[in-house]
């Protein structure tokens, strides 16, 4: 009998979480709640952005994440973070003058 993937390639983490809640669906919906807030750093070819640490740790407490549990979700999240950094091909936004210069 063949083994399947426990996520079925929908998320890059397996899911080994207990059983009071599916651990990768938190880490996915904090990464998205993140995400809007997030450090975006320009560079040649696309936009990188980093989440801040107080908005994951705030995020933490909203879940009501058990601090033996963060570690785990933590490596978690920035694994997502990696992983959109890796894939989505982002360009760079434009300077503040000459985007101003087109809103006039």
């Amino acid at each position: 009998m063949r083994d399947e993937p426990k996520n079925k390639g929908r998320c890059p983490i397996e899911d080994d979480g207990p059983v009071l809640f599916s651990s990768n669906q938190i880490a996915v919906d904090i990464f998205q709640e993140c995400r809007p807030s997030a450090k975006q750093v320009g560079a040649e070819d696309k936009t990188y952005f980093y989440l801040h640490p107080a908005d994951i740790e705030a995020l933490f407490r909203v879940h009501a994440i058990p601090l033996d549990e963060q570690p785990r979700l933590l490596s978690k999240v920035f694994l997502l973070q990696d992983e959109a950094n890796r894939r989505s091909p982002q360009r760079p936004r434009k300077p503040a003058k000459s985007r101003s210069r087109r809103l006039r």
